[in-house]
């Protein structure tokens, strides 16, 4: 239900609705940062060749306890699963991204939480 320039929500938040199609959001600290849509964009590069004798490796527990020990003291929680050619070889959670916290829980209020992802190849 719109009025003059208003409109109104079924929950009766009003609000001007050029305003809210002209607002741009650009909170300073995104300013320049490039987001990944992982598998789902990007052009796939083909394999490079390496030198003779040169095995490359990944360490996966090695990355997932550095991983836990930087994020596990310094967040709420998080959830993390590193693939491999898009199948999953390893997956980490902690803290409140696996499980509500106690006070949430008892009194049936949903958490309000932020969330962060990311993909990286």
């Amino acid at each position: 239900m719109a009025t003059n320039k208003f409109t109104t929500l079924p929950s009766g938040f009003r609000f001007d609705l050029s305003a809210a199609e002209a607002h741009v959001m650009e909170p300073v600290h995104t300013r320049g940062v490039v987001s990944s849509r992982g598998l789902e964009e990007g052009v796939k590069l083909p394999p490079r060749a390496l030198p003779l004798g040169v095995v490359l490796s990944f360490n996966t527990d090695g990355f997932v306890a550095d991983l836990n020990a930087a994020l596990a003291t310094n967040t709420a929680g998080y959830v993390m699963q590193l693939r491999q050619h898009g199948q999953p070889i390893a997956s980490a959670q902690s803290g409140w991204a696996h499980t509500s916290p106690p006070t949430v829980r008892s009194s049936g209020r949903k958490p309000s939480a932020c969330i962060l992802r990311a993909a990286a190849s």
